[in-house]
Order: C-alpha cells, then structure tokens, then sequence
C-alpha cells in the first residue's frame, strides 16, 4: 500500500515539475515573440530600419539588452509614457485587476455549480425549466455587452451603483459597491456555462445503473448528488474551468476599459498604439508593453497550472492518465 501511495506522489510530482516546466517555455516564448514582433514595427514605421530583417536584427539586440537587464539588475525599464519604472507603475495597477478576477472567480464558480445542482435535483420541474431558459438566454451575451448594460441601466438610469469606477462612496460599503458592476458582468456569462455543464452532467448520471444502485441502498437524490456524483461532475468539467478563466480575463479587458478601473489593462492600451496628431505612425512604449504582456501571460499560464495541479489532486487519474 505504501509502495503505491509513494508511486502517485512521484508520479505527481514528476506531472507538477513537467507542467511547471512547460509553463516558464510558453511564458519565455511568448514574450519573446511579442517583444520582437512590437520593435521590429516600430523600428521600421519609423522608417529606422530599412527592411523587417534590419529591423528585426535591432529588436533581437535590444531585446538581449532588455533580458540581461531584467536579469542581472532586476529592472524590467522605464516608461516613456508615464516617465515612471515600470515596475513601480505595474505594482500600483496589478491589485485592482488581481481583485476583480478574483472576486469573479469566487462568484462564477460557486454559483454556477450550485445552481446546476439545484437544476438538475428538481429535473423537469418549473424551477428547472425556469433556470435553463434564463441561463441558455444570458450564455449569449458577451461580456462587452454585459457591461454596457449594467452601467447604463444600473449606474445611470437608477443610480443603485457608481456608474464608474472612480465614483467611489466612502466607508466600507462603498469600497465594496465599486465591484458590483464590474464583477457581475464578468460572472453572468459564466455562472449560465458552469450551470448548464454541471446539470448535464448530473442528469446523465441519473439515467445509469449506478444511480439506481445508490438508491436501493437507501440514499436520497441529494445525498447521491453531494456525496457521490458531484466531485465526478465538477472533474468531468474541469477543463472549462482554464478555458472560462482566460475568457474572464479577456473580457475584463473591456470591463475596466468601459467602467474606468484604473487597473493594468489600462496601461496595457496607454502603451500602444498611440496615433501621432499627422499622419499614421504609432507609439509604442515597448517595455512597459512587454513588461505588461508577461504579466498577463504569466497570469493566465500560472492560473491554468494550478487549476491542473489542483484537479491532479482530487482525482490522481488526471495524472495517470495525462503522464
């Protein structure tokens, strides 16, 4: 038994290394590809290159400067755009947008699997049909559009919640009234999806023998959904839970764009393409672009690593069968 227990725990630590592994790759690549592709465009609509390969060989050259800098000295540069260290400017801007993720992640993932458990335990009732219609209707509406909606009608019309994210309310309370607007229009979409999904799978799980085997043993329906089904259920989706994520995160994008979040999607479109007031050059703050790009690649590759990893650990399987 001991011989087994320790085999897992090499198995998954060798899965936890190989996927950390392939993480710093996809971070170090992409980067890479972003830093070089941004410089090489500006170096030639400067007309400071004469060619894309001219170009691309400055960018390659400054972009070993950028890495040996970040390295030796730890200093990721300087913004032209804010005259500030990128550094110093990011770290004010990363705890808004980690916040707003967060808070949604925490309320998308929770609700949208309770209310498939609830859908799903009064299968074919009113209640049932009432949340299908509502969900299959909201899992249409893209965030962007979500978000228009709650500051005009919300914020405007009734004036329940600051329309904008710099109205903030003193106290408690109005610190707390800012996310309401921008949280809830990076749920909805996700709560309907993870809803649907989690129904699915437990009404499936009702049609089989080993369903109707719990039953005889003398379990309630819900007691056979929590104890039993649910865990399955909730592994059965869990590579919606990534891809969800990336999407929320995308989305909040526009979310802090629209509702003013001073966050780091905000320096992320200060630091590109700004269009000069004569003709059609831009001017991209590289540093501060690329400093961004890493975070929120590293962001998104660390937040799917340890949905995986924590997957890994409630059902070994995923080890097993990945490895």
């Amino acid at each position: 038994m001991s011989t087994t227990i320790e085999g897992l725990v090499i198995t998954m630590l060798k899965y936890i290394l190989k996927r950390l592994f392939l993480s710093v790759i996809v971070i170090i690549l992409t980067t890479t590809i972003l830093y070089l592709v941004s410089y090489t465009a500006m170096l030639k609509n400067y007309a400071l290159a004469s060619s894309y390969k001219e170009g691309f060989n400055m960018a390659w050259h400054y972009y070993k400067l950028y890495v040996k800098n970040i390295i030796v000295n730890g200093d990721f540069g300087y913004s032209t755009a804010y005259r500030k260290d990128i550094v110093e400017l990011i770290a004010h801007k990363i705890p808004v947008t980690l916040k707003i993720n967060v808070i949604a992640f925490l309320v998308y993932v929770p609700v949208g699997i309770t209310l498939g458990v609830i859908s799903a335990y009064y299968k074919d009732s009113l209640l049932d049909r009432v949340i299908s219609y509502i969900t299959l209707s909201l899992v249409s509406i893209p965030i962007f559009i979500w978000i228009f909606i709650l500051i005009l009608v919300i914020g405007y019309t009734f004036m329940w919640l600051p329309p904008i994210y710099s109205q903030v309310k003193p106290g408690f309370i109005g610190g707390i009234t800012i996310y309401i607007i921008p949280v809830t229009a990076l749920s909805i979409e996700p709560i309907s999806r993870f809803t649907r999904l989690i129904r699915a799978e437990l009404v499936n799980f009702f049609n089989t023998e080993a369903h109707l085997l719990l039953k005889v043993k003398g379990l309630t329906k819900l007691q056979i959904i929590l104890r039993h089904q649910l865990r399955n259920a909730i592994i059965a989706i869990y590579p919606e839970f990534n891809s969800t994520f990336i999407t929320v995160l995308i989305g909040s994008f526009i979310v802090e764009k629209y509702y003013s979040v001073q966050g780091v999607s905000k320096l992320f479109f200060d630091s590109m393409l700004k269009k000069f007031a004569y003709g059609n050059y831009v001017s991209i703050d590289i540093e501060l672009f690329a400093a961004i790009s890493l975070f929120y690649i590293s962001y998104i590759t660390i937040a799917a690593l340890l949905v995986d990893i924590s997957f890994s650990l409630l059902d070994p399987r995923i080890v097993i069968y990945k490895k």
